[in-house]
């Protein structure tokens, strides 16, 4: 059971604190006894209806302890949290003096001045400091500012990622602003170098693959003792998607020169062919390298674009560690984690009114289970939710579910195990007990679980299981088909999964080369893109390191097929 202990002192100290949601500006304002939302409103020079949009749950009212974004409209009145002209901090693990001065639009040296202690101290996660106030300038009303260029037919309009998905707009809102703005940190004004944006006439495009094979292999393929390499095959997939997509954008004005360099799939015996493509001239005139897929690989070549500003794109690896302490990354694939988040996200939005019962191993490797645990809790208690997450402890059965299983309302079972041997023994013996009859009864479990052939598709059916994934290809829709026929025509074979990730990463990165040039690193968060398989929301969770995909569907297997769950 969760507590929340109220002090209104600390509320007092931590309030009106600018922040910055969706790349725009509110004051976070937290409710003390005796406040209403007609109150607050006449307290910040607004209407009511001002305050309701920015935070629909306060419609209903509010209570002593929530949480509101108030719009960025005018100076603080006289009653809001400030000392002469600083207002205070609570300083969080890993914040720096450089990126609170991005934050609150002030200095180092302003910081400084205002906390004399720091010097000898230096700021430690937990205390309080003071920062100066910058008074913004008074909003103008109804004057729009101008919207932000756009390639017109470049990239689809795109429409809330799963996660986000909602019959309620004003609960999407609310999931964004409460929700997800908690979670992460506000990296959008630190930049990996400066960089005006220069426009090019022409882009260089580095695409390093294992494409042919050794000459052992090659012998035998000739011979015909051997089938072409699996590795191979993604490469080739992975180029003739990206052709597509680049010669697409060409139709758009955008020219690429691609360069192709082949490389070894061992993680290890190909540094020297790695070495040999990083000496080539050609790669330091590159305005974004794609590849190797191996993190090894990846991490090397990596090292070279830091070393000369240069975008660096992995293509396959789902790792994160591939990111750490290098601006210059990113990666098309979410983590494990990242879509064990975005999973409990989703059942907290979806599911309020359920119960949840999380499945817990003490025999298993328990990472994303405590990963699950930590977001629900957090998600959940932004929605205004409690105690409506259960714990049954499962060593392959189900005879933890006894007094857990609610037949009044939709029971959601939650397995975060990958490829733990008791999961396909747990969910196979669920399927076939009492419980299976339950029409509310719905199971969430991993994106590798679609590969396990120890789980029986019927009873995955049986049980409606849900997964999160960053594929989902739409075959109704006209623009697959289109790729589809266009692909038959250039290659006379069918797209396959490698196909679509290489048109999808091909369509996102060159379409942000074509709108911000040199400087795409710094703009990779700006778009949400839904291409035909792969959804891309880019996020960077330090100023040091690379950018992750949080772009992550939520998929049903109903009917013995993936179906993409959009409620």
């Amino acid at each position: 059971m969760l507590f929340c202990l109220v002090l209104p002192g600390f509320l007092k100290a931590q309030n009106n604190i600018p922040v910055t949601v969706s790349g725009k500006k509110y004051y976070k304002h937290i409710v003390v006894k005796g406040e209403t939302v007609y109150g607050i409103a006449k307290k910040f020079n607004q209407e009511p209806k001002d305050i309701v949009l920015a935070n629909p749950s306060a419609s209903n009212g509010v209570s002593v302890g929530d949480t509101l974004l108030i719009p960025f409209v005018g100076e603080l009145s006289s009653g809001s949290n400030t000392q002469d002209n600083y207002i205070y901090h609570k300083v969080v693990e890993k914040e720096t003096l450089y990126s609170l001065s991005k934050k609150y639009n002030t200095t180092i040296t302003a910081i400084d001045s205002l906390n004399p202690g720091l010097a000898s101290t230096g700021l430690q996660a937990g205390h309080d400091i003071r920062i100066p106030v910058v008074q913004p300038k008074p909003a103008v009303i109804n004057n729009p500012q101008p919207k932000q260029p756009v390639v017109k037919d470049t990239l689809k309009t795109v429409k809330p990622p799963p996660t986000q998905l909602t019959t309620n707009k004003n609960e999407t809102q609310a999931y964004k602003t409460l929700v997800v703005e908690q979670f992460h940190t506000d990296t959008s004004k630190f930049l990996p170098a400066l960089d005006t944006g220069k426009k090019m006439a022409r882009y260089n495009i580095a695409l390093i693959m294992p494409f042919a094979p050794g000459a052992d292999t090659l012998h035998r393929l000739v011979s015909g003792t051997e089938q072409i390499p699996f590795t191979t095959r993604i490469s080739v997939d992975f180029y003739h998607g990206i052709i597509l997509a680049f010669d697409s954008l060409a139709k758009k004005g955008l020219k690429i020169n691609l360069h192709v360099f082949n490389i070894s799939p061992g993680p290890d015996s190909s540094f020297y062919a790695t070495d040999s493509i990083l000496k080539n001239p050609a790669m330091l005139q590159m305005n974004l390298i794609i590849g190797p897929p191996s993190s090894s690989n990846f991490k090397r070549v990596a090292q070279f674009a830091e070393m000369h500003h240069i975008s660096i794109l992995s293509p396959l690896s789902p790792e994160s560690s591939i990111l750490k302490n290098n601006p210059w990354t990113s990666k098309v694939k979410p983590s494990a984690v990242t879509e064990t988040e975005a999973e409990a996200d989703y059942i907290a939005l979806h599911y309020k009114h359920a119960t949840v019962i999380l499945i817990h191993n003490r025999d298993a490797d328990d990472v994303y289970y405590k990963v699950f645990k930590t977001r629900f809790i957090k998600a959940d208690s932004a929605f205004g939710s409690r105690d409506t997450l259960y714990h049954a402890e499962s060593i392959g059965g189900v005879s933890g579910l006894a007094s857990k299983i609610n037949t009044n309302v939709a029971n959601v079972i939650v397995m975060p195990y990958q490829g733990a041997p008791f999961v396909a023994k747990f969910v196979n013996e669920l399927a076939n007990s009492k419980y299976s009859h339950h029409d509310s009864l719905v199971l969430f479990g991993m994106h590798n679980w679609a590969d396990n052939d120890a789980l029986d598709p019927a009873n995955l059916d049986t049980l409606d299981f849900h997964f999160p994934s960053n594929e989902f290809v739409n075959y109704a829709d006209s623009s697959t088909k289109k790729f589809i026929a266009k692909y038959r025509n250039n290659y006379l074979s069918e797209p396959g999964y490698f196909s679509y990730e290489g048109y999808d990463a091909g369509m996102f990165y060159g379409s942000l080369l074509q709108m911000y040039g040199t400087n795409m690193q710094n703009h990779l968060s700006d778009i949400k893109y839904n291409g035909l398989q792969t959804s891309f929301e880019m996020f960077r969770s330090s100023p040091t390191n690379g950018y992750e995909n949080l772009g992550v569907y939520i998929l049903e297997y109903r009917n013995y097929t993936e179906k993409l769950d959009a409620r």
